[in-house]
């Protein structure tokens, strides 16, 4: 996994899992203490021929800022 954020308002991101799966994200700092994020990951397995990946709404908390 890897990840950048830019003037601590935008993540973007991306994930593998070895002979697996592939993943990207994204996210955006609402406030202080508030994100919202989506993801999509694709599966490279024999499983991604029952389905064509996954989408994610991401709703983040950060209790320590």
């Amino acid at each position: 996994s890897s990840s950048l954020t830019y003037l601590d308002k935008v993540t973007l991101g991306v994930s593998a899992r070895l002979d697996d799966s592939i993943s990207t994200f994204l996210n955006f700092r609402v406030n202080d203490f508030t994100r919202i994020g989506y993801a999509f990951d694709y599966t490279l397995s024999n499983f991604g021929q029952y389905n064509s990946g996954s989408h994610e709404v991401m709703l983040l908390f950060d209790l320590k800022r």
